[in-house]
């Protein structure tokens, strides 16, 4: 089990690790009702490079959450891997086994500043845009976006669709 303060993880399978602001930011919109700012660049994250995120409710864009964004490869990240493979086993594979087995790429998402639920939207937004499964930082559970949305929803953050 993780702290309050471990990153959310997100396991993809592209490699290298590619910023996609644009997706990211409609992503967010229409599923996720938030505003997601990662700038403009279509480019790739490189080893040890921190991406700072803005992160607002579509109802409240004016009140501007800030998390922190990285990635690297999974083979750099073994403590990421063993906690996912707990996360995988908490609920039996459900087929989530396998897409931890393809990953190539862990992204970590961390609160920065603002609205706790802020990690959680940037997290989901990269599982849309990504197809990724998401780690939370307790433990628990790995899952994919509709758990996501229905953590944030439970949270009172309203989402699109």
């Amino acid at each position: 089990m993780a702290d309050a303060l471990a990153p959310w993880i997100v396991l993809s399978r592209e490699a290298p690790p590619r910023i996609d602001a644009t997706r990211w930011r409609e992503q967010a919109r229409t599923f996720l009702s938030a505003v997601v700012e990662a700038g403009d660049a279509a480019r790739v994250l490189l080893d040890d490079e921190t991406l700072s995120v803005q992160v607002a409710r579509l109802q409240t864009p004016e009140l501007i959450s800030r998390v922190r964004v990285r990635a690297m490869p999974i083979a750099n990240a073994p403590d990421a891997r063993r906690h996912a493979d707990e996360a995988v086993r908490a609920i039996g594979g459900a087929g989530f086994d396998a897409l931890v087995a393809n990953a190539r790429t862990v992204w970590f998402v961390e609160m920065e500043s603002g609205d706790a639920r802020a990690p959680l939207v940037v997290a989901a937004a990269l599982s849309l845009s990504l197809l990724a499964p998401i780690v939370p930082p307790e433990g628990g559970a790995i899952f994919a976006v509709k758990s996501a949305r229905q953590r944030l929803e439970a949270s009172g953050w309203t989402s699109g669709r």
